[in-house]
């Protein structure tokens, strides 16, 4: 089963990346930068799963929206050196949603190895000078639940949005 996640996992995050490239070309040296600083500030011990606001909230297309997910769980999972034990829930809702089709997976089982301790939030936006990102880690259980854990501020991306994505 872990071999069969992994394989879809890697070729979501390969499908993701290419209508992007020129974007992922000018994003990329960002998100590695708030990934570095993320990873001081968040526990390598505990489950962690990724999630960006949705288009709607964020004005952005969904493929980039994947397209910057996928960015940064590359980006934590190298600067964590592959410690952090992170969960990108994007794709994570995809499995399942196939698994259920298709009746080949225990949804009990599912759910138990997709439960996580932190929610860490992308809130990707467009702005009039380019992207504005910020992060945000949520504590997901127990009497911290709710509590910020760690945050990135609001970082600005100079790109342009309509070459890149067709965003005006």
């Amino acid at each position: 089963m872990k071999a069969y996640v992994k394989s879809i996992l890697l070729s979501l995050f390969f499908t993701c990346l290419l209508p992007f490239n020129v974007a992922a070309d000018e994003v990329t040296d960002v998100v590695n930068d708030v990934a570095a600083k993320l990873v001081q500030q968040l526990p390598m011990d505990k489950k962690i799963a990724l999630k960006s606001l949705s288009p709607d909230e964020t004005g952005l297309p969904e493929s980039f929206l994947r397209q910057l997910v996928s960015e940064t769980e590359a980006a934590l999972m190298s600067k964590s050196a592959f410690g952090i034990k992170l969960l990108n829930r994007t794709s994570t809702e995809q499995i399942w949603e196939d698994a259920i089709e298709f009746g080949d997976a225990d949804f009990d089982q599912l759910y138990a190895a997709s439960k996580a301790e932190i929610l860490l939030i992308l809130d990707a936006q467009a702005a009039a000078t380019g992207l504005t990102m910020n992060y945000t880690a949520y504590a997901l259980d127990g009497d911290e639940s709710g509590r910020v854990i760690a945050s990135s501020g609001v970082v600005r991306v100079d790109i342009d949005l309509e070459k890149a994505i067709g965003i005006n």
